[in-house]
């Protein structure tokens, strides 16, 4: 693609250097303008190694909160887009140019891709809508690429934030990523201020992700989380920023149990034992409470 935006790549990475080196290595065929690593400081030196270096901006971050990652990395961005894709993902041949190829189309200011789980057949994800109370609906996945409408009735089009581009510009003027969703919901949280200016966002079949769930500070290798408390506070946050008052409580206790369900499933595998659902239980009560305090936004 000869005339295409000029695009930076943002990677948010966090006590998984050999992932960051591998992803970095990847996206040399991918043509960037820039490289932004937002990286603790024990990750760095995989960007000196890296092919990339060259071109790639570096900033030291160790805070865990993947909001503010991303904000330092719009902040330092030049490029009329910005996309992003995880440590612990490797893009399909091509990726790039078919994301960002539908920021052409009329109002289109986000677009995200198809992600695939482990590099396998199973699909992680091939397009959502999330609504006012953190309920997310599958879509039927197009074939080709498609742009959205904004749905009606407090929705939006989910962008996976191992696979998405936003216009800069746009996304700097909605004020970037609330701060207050330290791991969870972030992007989500930008497509409902997104749609709710009339925004469109390109799903795009071709742009395509394998994710390599890496072990983290808040999930195991095998995804199950080590702690429910930033999920609980990110959920709680997100419905009081977007439901109505009066249903608050009622769709958080939903919320509530759509991830217990996520845990008793975990231990019917074997993967957790009976004591762990008291304790996600508790603490995802313990991160509505900070909710409070997370109120950045609004």
């Amino acid at each position: 693609m000869t005339d295409r935006r000029s695009v930076t790549v943002a990677v948010v990475s966090h006590g998984r250097p050999e992932g960051l080196q591998e992803c970095l290595t990847a996206l040399e065929t991918q043509s960037p303008n820039s490289v932004i690593v937002v990286a603790d400081r024990a990750s760095l030196a995989s960007v000196s190694s890296s092919p990339l270096s060259a071109v790639s901006h570096v900033i030291p971050f160790d805070t865990p909160n993947i909001s503010m990652a991303r904000n330092l990395a719009l902040q330092a961005t030049y490029t009329d887009l910005i996309a992003f894709i995880d440590d612990d993902a490797l893009p399909s041949a091509n990726w790039l140019n078919s994301l960002i190829e539908p920021f052409g189309r009329p109002k289109v200011m986000a677009s995200t891709g198809f992600v695939r789980h482990h590099g396998g057949p199973r699909w992680q994800f091939r397009g959502e809508v999330i609504d006012s109370w953190a309920r997310v609906t599958s879509i039927p996945p197009p074939q080709e690429t498609v742009t959205l409408e904004p749905p009606k009735d407090k929705q939006a089009v989910v962008t996976i934030g191992t696979n998405c581009a936003f216009d800069v510009a746009c996304l700097a003027d909605i004020g970037g990523f609330d701060e207050g969703f330290r791991y969870f919901l972030d992007e989500a949280d930008v497509n409902m201020r997104l749609a709710a200016r009339g925004a469109r966002t390109a799903l795009v079949p071709h742009a395509i992700v394998d994710h390599y769930p890496a072990a983290s500070q808040h999930r195991r290798s095998d995804g199950v989380l080590r702690d429910q408390t930033e999920i609980g506070a990110s959920l709680e946050y997100f419905i009081r920023k977007y439901a109505d008052a009066q249903d608050c409580n009622q769709a958080w206790e939903l919320a509530k149990s759509r991830q217990m369900v996520g845990i008793i499933r975990a231990m019917i595998k074997g993967q957790v034992e009976p004591r762990d659902v008291h304790r996600a239980r508790s603490q995802l009560e313990k991160g509505r409470q900070l909710a409070d305090i997370r109120r950045i936004g609004e």
